[in-house]
């Protein structure tokens, strides 16, 4: 496998995708840090190919794996890399992309 490549489980190395601010729309989905089933409309914060942030009032925990679907509905399947809190109610979260659901 070329270094530019996935591994076998979808991750990007870290910081192999530079990221862009970019305020984008999606919907949300999947088990919070609770184990109790949410789905939110969230705005990302920044996005590359790779991944990006977003921030959330779900607790969600680092390491889940979580449904993410544009306005056309096209559907991903992210991992939460990492998590801040914010000081407010809100937490942010950063993501890479896992691979895209197919039909």
């Amino acid at each position: 496998m070329a270094k530019s490549e996935t591994n076998s489980q979808g991750r990007f190395p870290p910081r192999q995708c530079a990221r862009q601010k970019a305020e984008v729309s999606f919907h949300l989905g999947g088990l919070d840090s609770l184990g109790q089933f949410f789905e939110e409309s969230i705005v990302t914060r920044d996005l590359s190919e790779c991944g990006g942030s977003f921030a959330s009032s779900h607790p969600i925990q680092v390491g889940s794996t979580l449904k993410l679907a544009d306005s056309a509905g096209f559907l991903s399947l992210i991992r939460i890399a990492w998590s801040r809190e914010t000081g407010q109610s809100a937490q942010n979260y950063g993501f890479w992309f896992v691979q895209p659901l197919e039909e």
